[in-house]
């Protein structure tokens, strides 16, 4: 998604991702996820993780970053 920044390769079911400060506080309001550091996100995948929440998230990422 433009505008967010994928911080190294995932090698785990962690991804971290580099957002503006404002698309941090937009995306908290959909989604639950930890703050690693200011700016940065970390977000949790699992095996039964569902695609569609994965295609909602990457919705609200375009919608918000995209605004």
């Amino acid at each position: 998604v433009p505008g967010a920044g994928l911080l190294g390769r995932p090698e785990a079911n962690a991804l971290f991702l580099r957002l503006p400060r404002p698309a941090v506080a937009a995306l908290r309001e959909r989604f639950f996820f930890y703050e690693w550091e200011p700016g940065v996100v970390r977000l949790m995948t699992s095996f039964d993780s569902r695609a569609e929440d994965q295609d909602s998230l990457a919705a609200a990422l375009r919608e918000i970053l995209t605004s």
